[in-house]
């Protein structure tokens, strides 16, 4: 059984998967309607996937270093409902668009591979940082 303190824990780190998961999956929309005004996003997709996954690597690093380091596995997971949801309640395009569609699924591929690397390479350095203050001494 869990005492009061392992039980706060396990909330936060649940807490912040799922507020991560929910912002980037509000990243990601909110990069399919720029991407859908402009070709500049387009243009630049794989430097934004490079960026994007920079910066999803950043809260891995910060967020899961101690007891719940595999928690990050889940942020993908949550990611793709999220990802639906939000499309919902964010404005929609033309029903008749089959380019927004195929755009959709370019930006959301991209998208998921970037939250994806930066979760584990966050749990890379996490790794890494645990065994070198192990195995380093």
């Amino acid at each position: 059984m869990m005492d009061a303190a392992k039980k706060r824990s396990f909330r936060i780190a649940t807490l912040i998967v799922v507020a991560a998961s929910v912002i980037y999956a509000l990243i990601g929309n909110t990069l399919f309607y720029m991407a859908y005004y402009s070709e500049a996003v387009i243009a630049n997709s794989y430097f934004i996937f490079a960026v994007m996954a920079v910066l999803f690597t950043v809260p891995v690093v910060v967020w899961f270093r101690s007891r719940y380091w595999y928690f990050p596995l889940f942020i993908p997971v949550l990611w793709v409902p999220f990802t639906i949801i939000t499309m919902f309640i964010i404005p929609g395009l033309p029903e008749d668009d089959m380019g927004g569609g195929m755009l959709a699924l370019y930006i959301y591929f991209l998208m998921l591979g970037a939250v994806l690397l930066g979760s584990i390479i966050g749990m890379t350095i996490n790794g890494a940082a645990t065994a070198w203050k192990k195995f380093g001494k």
